[in-house]
């Protein structure tokens, strides 16, 4: 990682924290977890269906074109980026946070079965679950 690759991410990105003017313009809020860390991070977030299918009345699950015209975009915006090097660790980033939430859905659903936590609300349990069928698991991991 160069300092280049650095930037400041949110690390709470969910369609709930996105706000979309009439412009189209995005914005990402909610920054209390924010911090310094590799940009990619931010972007894997906000390209897995982890990501975007979380919430009911915001899921959409993003094309393959879709994702390719969202990170040429981003590239096109960091000029001083190696695009080979930013795809590359994207795609390792998005395998690791990718594990990273199966494994908080699992916690969720065993502390919800358990009693000993219980999950925050019946669309976080529904999700959670739904995140840890075989289907999902396997179109979640063939990532490219």
């Amino acid at each position: 990682v160069t300092t280049a690759d650095l930037a400041i991410v949110n690390y709470d990105v969910n369609t709930h924290n996105f706000i979309v003017d009439a412009h189209g313009r995005v914005s990402l809020i909610d920054w209390e977890k924010g911090r310094v860390a590799p940009a990619v991070q931010d972007l894997a977030h906000f390209l897995l269906p982890t990501t975007t299918l979380w919430r009911s009345d915001t899921s959409t699950r993003l094309t393959l074109a879709q994702e390719s015209q969202f990170v040429d975009r981003y590239l096109a915006a960091r000029p001083e980026l190696d695009p080979q090097r930013v795809r590359d660790d994207l795609t390792w980033m998005q395998r690791l946070i990718a594990l990273r939430a199966v494994s908080w859905c699992s916690w969720a659903v065993a502390a919800a079965a358990t009693g000993t936590r219980s999950a925050p609300n019946d669309e976080t349990l529904a999700r959670s679950q739904m995140y840890l069928t075989p289907m999902f698991l396997g179109s979640l991991f063939s990532l490219s």
